[in-house]
């Protein structure tokens, strides 16, 4: 799901950088109707100063998709630090190990009692036996070992 989130930022980052170069190679060579020297402007200076000026707006739209891209970043990780603290199962946004291979009344006994645990210690010793377990059972039914998000 993490992975999801990821490619989507990025893809609207792309499309966001994308639009500014297209309307950015756009912008005519030279005067339109109605511009230029006839008009008492040079040649040179409206253009020069347009191209700086979309030069500023592309980069600050480029700033913009940054700060918005970690925004996201750190909210997932907040996300999901709190869910491994809270013990629904997904230590580090990472799911249940070998969730496939248990039934749904398991998963919710193995969320309850990862979020029963006090310490990190407890936690990581009841996750280890967890994942020998699961090993074992991915061995009896020859069925690979996925983690699960549900």
């Amino acid at each position: 799901m993490q992975g999801k989130f990821r490619i989507a930022a990025l893809v609207a980052a792309v499309m966001t950088l994308a639009t500014a170069t297209s309307i950015a190679q756009n912008q005519p060579s030279t005067p339109r109707q109605g511009q230029g020297q006839g008009q008492g402007q040079g040649q040179g200076q409206p253009q020069s100063t347009q191209q700086r000026q979309m030069e500023r707006s592309t980069d600050q739209n480029r700033a913009a998709a940054h700060n918005r891209l970690q925004q996201r970043e750190q909210g997932r990780n907040r996300t999901h630090a709190a869910s491994a603290q809270n013990g629904k199962g997904q230590a580090g946004g990472q799911g249940i190990y070998g969730g496939n291979l248990m039934t749904e009344q398991e998963r919710n006994q193995y969320r309850e009692r990862l979020g029963s645990l006090g310490t990190e210690q407890e936690r990581n010793a009841f996750m280890a036996q967890h994942q020998e377990a699961m090993q074992k059972r991915s061995k009896e039914r020859k069925v690979p070992i996925e983690v699960t998000t549900e």
